[in-house]
């Protein structure tokens, strides 16, 4: 059955908003939102999304005057690859990376007090885990919602049993059956997969991940996914 794509384009910046060019270390600029509340110095909360950072799907303009106005500046940035952001789209295999460069570029702000948390839901769950394991020290708390710290084994049992999860939003073409790391399948948002008995591409990239006793790890949760590294943020999971 044919499936009609639409093509969502960015929505206008928010007038409340200066949006910024954040370089990450290979050159690549990644969009961002900032929205900063009266003084100097501020603790920051950062969203790292793939979703358009102005977009109505996840209400950032709205959601942003909660938070300066408790003194939060609040920072929004789309992922790489997406909307007004640079660089190749794959999901995943950046997130250590990106969000460790821009939580670094967050603190040399002259209104950043040097701590940041992050919160979100869904793909930017996973952002929060990877900047957790990023290690960077000015990340103090994160709060991910329905997402998982482990990649490769979100819903033992299920159709994506010992692959990536499915992105909202782009459904893989083959049957549900069809692990999403086959070679047969394909996602509207995701490059092709290599095996499906083993991690996928996007997977096997991502800086870090772990293995254990000479395979991949198949068990959810922080300890296994990011037990290797040192992360100082609090988490408050729901």
């Amino acid at each position: 059955m044919a499936v009609d794509l639409v093509t969502i384009e960015p929505a206008p910046v928010d007038a409340l908003a200066d949006q910024v060019m954040v370089p990450s270390r290979d050159g690549v600029r990644l969009a961002t939102d900032v929205y900063l509340p009266a003084g100097n110095r501020h603790p920051a909360v950062l969203v790292r999304l793939p979703y358009d950072k102005c977009g109505r799907y996840t209400f950032m303009p709205q959601l942003a005057p909660w938070f300066t106005e408790r003194g939060y500046a609040f920072v929004v940035q789309d992922v790489r690859g997406k909307f007004r952001s640079e660089g190749e789209t794959v999901p995943y295999v950046h997130e250590v990376y990106d969000g460790y460069d821009t939580l670094e570029w967050i603190v040399r702000q002259p209104w950043s007090d040097g701590t940041v948390g992050m919160f979100g839901d869904s793909y930017y769950g996973v952002t929060q885990w990877a900047a957790a394991a990023s290690g960077h020290p000015a990340l103090r708390a994160i709060v991910p919602r329905v997402t998982s710290a482990d990649l490769g084994a979100i819903r033992i049992g299920t159709w994506w049993d010992e692959g990536v999860p499915p992105l909202y939003g782009a459904p893989p073409t083959t049957t549900p059956t069809t692990p999403p790391c086959s070679a047969s399948s394909r996602s509207t948002w995701a490059p092709p997969w290599t095996s499906s008995t083993g991690p996928c591409a996007a997977v096997a990239n991502w800086p870090g991940w772990p293995r254990y006793g000479g395979g991949w790890a198949t068990t959810a949760g922080t300890r296994r996914a990011h037990g290797h590294r040192r992360a100082p943020a609090n988490c408050a999971s729901t």
